[in-house]
Order: structure tokens, then C-alpha cells, then sequence
């Protein structure tokens, strides 16, 4: 069975991270080249998420098996990633029905009230839990 292929166009582009000249090794090559910027959301399996370039979490749904609806903001990062010269890529794990968490890239972490995700539902996301970590 052919596997559904879907485009849409996007406000700001998906905030992919470039190597940098000194970052050539086979760990950052398999860090940021194998890395999926689309993240699955298990408990609403038609919602996949991505970060953008101005720090927006962005709602992909699709719609019947065969559409796509435009992208959407449901949450926007404190930070500005683009001013941070060592990040990594932005990661979200879906850990209930009603929580995430969210790491920047930068050294944050955020565990994030999402309430329900399913397409009926616009919950504001909330942060109730945030923590700088070195890098």
C-alpha cells in the first residue's frame, strides 16, 4: 500500500539547526542529520507538531486521510532560538493526553499543560514547570 504524501505551505520555515564547520564528526551527523523535525502526537495520532523559526509550536491535522488543514500555533517559546548561537534541535514528547514536554534546543526544559489535543479542542498551552540546565 502507497504511503500518503502531503504538502503544505508554511508561514515561517521549520526551525532546522545547521552544522557549524567544526561539528563534522559522525555523532553530529548522526545528531542533527538523522533527526525528524515532525513529531507524532500518540494520543491524537492525526496532530503532528513542529517548531518554526520564531519559536512557535505549530499544529500540522490531517483531516479524512487526505488532507492536510493549515498549520496552526498553539504554543510560543519565551526564548528566541534564532539568537542562540549553540542550540540543538527543538524536541517534544506528547507524555499524557493533556501533557508535553518541550525542550528548546538552548538548555531549557518545559513540561507544558496542553489540556486536550484533538481537533475539537483549542486549549491554551501553559507552562507549569521550567528549568535552565548548562550546557
Amino acid at each position: 500500500m502507497p504511503q500518503a504524501c502531503y504538502q503544505v505551505g508554511l508561514d515561517s520555515p521549520v526551525a532546522e539547526v545547521k552544522l557549524r564547520d567544526d561539528q563534522y564528526t559522525l555523532e553530529h551527523m548522526r545528531a542533527f542529520g538523522m533527526y525528524n523535525y515532525l513529531h507524532l502526537d500518540s494520543w491524537y495520532q492525526d496532530n503532528v507538531y513542529y517548531v518554526d523559526q520564531l519559536g512557535r509550536v505549530m499544529n500540522l491535522s490531517v483531516t479524512l486521510d487526505t488532507a492536510l488543514k493549515k498549520p496552526r500555533e498553539v504554543f510560543r517559546l519565551p526564548t528566541d532560538l534564532i539568537a542562540c548561537d549553540n542550540r540543538l534541535c527543538a524536541s517534544l514528547h506528547f507524555t499524557s493526553s493533556t501533557w508535553v514536554t518541550l525542550s528548546d534546543g538552548t538548555g531549557r526544559l518545559y513540561l507544558i499543560h496542553t489540556g486536550k489535543r484533538d481537533d475539537s479542542s483549542y486549549e491554551k498551552w501553559e507552562i507549569l514547570f521550567s528549568e535552565e540546565f548548562e550546557t
